[in-house]
């Protein structure tokens, strides 16, 4: 039975961690440079305290008599986020799932019901004392060989500043697995948002590589892409390009990321304007 229940909780954990991907954008401990050229945004490093618990139980419930599988994630990961995940899955087939994650005056929580052939997430948060987010989006959801598959993730995210829209973020998330002893994992990640503020424009494309070994492990990864945009400076259209880079963070407790999780973010702006707008990145994942 442990055999069958570790598969399972791999399985589900799987899945968690497409929709993570598709998540919420922290800017916790953020530094950015007096020009704009170079941005960047450093978090926390602290003793992670996450901890994942699972219980299953054969009964008559919502989706009807089957196995039943809750899984929760619970703690402060390793750059302070509190976390507090659950996701219920009915005869291996996750059906819905809950997210919230809080630092300081920032939270983003996210409620997802799943159905056979697509998911729907609503959003809602805090960006800051006086910045919202309202937010929703779809996935695609396939099976192969039985296994739940998230892809083709549509998201948009709404920012209101005072109650004003301030900022749009639309974006996509295109995944590609691979099969590791007949489970399939997820090796790489195309994010592409394009996100429309009140004096600037952005297109950004961000690709990560998760790097596994012959069992299917996440041994690491690395987030690398590009961006380009407009922005309104001295009633002057500025237009520029990015090179994006992230930091890698080793959390052993960190199940759902499969111990490796992006840290810092890095991102070099090239432009013939001496100076560009001190903004971070909305779409900085």
């Amino acid at each position: 039975m442990d055999n069958i229940k570790n598969r399972k909780i791999f399985t589900i954990c799987t899945f968690l961690l497409a929709i993570m991907m598709c998540g919420a954008v922290s800017a916790a401990g953020v530094n950015f440079s007096s020009d704009g050229k170079i941005l960047t945004i450093t978090t926390n490093n602290v003793p992670s305290t996450l901890q994942t618990s699972a219980t299953q139980n054969m009964k008559n419930g919502k989706y009807g008599y089957g196995l039943y599988v809750t899984l929760k994630v619970k703690g402060k990961d390793v750059q302070g986020y509190n976390k507090d995940i659950t996701a219920v899955a009915y005869d291996n087939i996750v059906k819905s799932m809950t997210i919230y994650e809080s630092y300081g005056d920032y939270y983003y929580n996210a409620n997802e019901t799943i159905g056979t052939n697509s998911a729907v997430m609503k959003i809602a948060g805090n960006d800051g004392p006086s910045m919202k987010i309202v937010g929703s989006g779809t996935f695609q959801v396939s099976y192969v060989h039985g296994q739940q598959i998230l892809n083709n993730a549509i998201k948009t995210l709404k920012y209101y500043l005072n109650g004003k829209l301030v900022a749009t973020v639309n974006s996509t998330t295109k995944m590609s697995y691979k099969s590791f002893h007949g489970t399939y994992q997820v090796v790489k990640s195309v994010i592409t948002s394009k996100t429309f503020g009140t004096y600037y424009n952005r297109t950004s494309v961000i690709t990560e590589i998760n790097y596994r070994n012959a069992n299917g492990v996440k041994t690491g990864m690395n987030v690398a892409g590009i961006s380009h945009g407009t922005e309104q400076i001295n009633n002057k259209t500025i237009t520029y390009t990015g090179k994006i880079n992230m930091g890698i963070i080793h959390d052993p407790k960190d199940v759902i990321d499969g111990g490796y999780t992006t840290g810092s973010y890095r991102e070099v702006f090239n432009s013939s304007s001496a100076q560009l707008a001190k903004i971070v990145p909305l779409d900085a994942p």
